[in-house]
């Protein structure tokens, strides 16, 4: 009880414009709502507050969840992970690598995927098939909310065909082959 007279006294002199004991202290503000949370409900609230702001500022990057995904999945399961991890680095993660994976959009996404589609057509198509993979990954994860990349297909929406190739054997290689 004395402690939390003396924590209201202190909002007290804050209001008024003085200092406070705690002035120079960051985390005063906290202790100080924290201690006039002195009703259970109110505690929670201010638990649940709390636990929100922290993980605002613990929000995982898009490079930090790739990468996440590279080691936990990528790497034991495809071949070409080598190929992918370089794909990002050039063409995703200077772009938008730091922001906040739960905060990049469709559309920043998409701004991404079809500068590149005009381009690099076959880059674009290995960027989307693994954004997919691992925000999905992040998603049933609870690592983020949601996967906006979800409905998003290479030949709809970035206009990208695959085309088989059409290759002839040369002389050489038909010579070389016992039939």
């Amino acid at each position: 009880m004395r402690r939390r007279r003396q924590v209201e006294a202190d909002l007290h002199r804050r209001k008024q414009g003085g200092s406070g004991r705690d002035a120079a202290d960051p985390f005063a503000a906290t202790a100080t709502a924290w201690a006039c949370a002195s009703r259970p409900r109110a505690r929670l609230r201010f638990s649940v507050r709390l636990l929100e702001k922290q993980a605002i500022l613990k929000a995982d990057s898009i490079e930090a969840l790739f990468r996440q995904w590279h080691e936990a999945y990528c790497q034991k399961n495809k071949k070409g992970h080598h190929d992918i991890l370089r794909s990002f680095e050039l063409h995703v993660f200077p772009k938008i690598g730091q922001l906040p994976a739960e905060k990049v959009t469709l559309h920043e996404w998409l701004a991404l995927l079809e500068k590149q589609a005009e381009a690099r057509p076959g880059i674009t198509d290995r960027i989307l098939t693994n954004a997919k993979q691992m925000l999905k990954w992040g998603v049933k994860r609870r690592l983020i909310p949601a996967d906006p990349l979800a409905e998003i297909s290479a030949r709809h929406d970035l206009q990208i065909k695959k085309g088989a190739g059409f290759r002839s054997l040369s002389h050489d290689e038909m010579s070389c082959h016992q039939w």
